[in-house]
């Protein structure tokens, strides 16, 4: 599961993938642990290559 700064969580499954703004406050939490791949770039545009399932818009 996770969110942004709401108090909504969305639930999130193997091969499914986030997108989090520059310093955009999230948080992850599970009942059995994940491992999580992590891919920082100034340049990287994930329109490319990810729909969007949900949208998760700070308030």
């Amino acid at each position: 599961m996770v969110r942004s700064e709401t108090d909504e969580y969305f639930k999130i499954q193997a091969g499914d993938a986030v997108f989090w703004t520059q310093e955009e406050w999230h948080e992850t939490r599970t009942k059995t642990g994940l491992t999580a791949l992590v891919i920082e770039s100034e340049t990287l545009n994930p329109s490319v290559y990810m729909t969007s399932k949900n949208t998760i818009h700070p308030s």
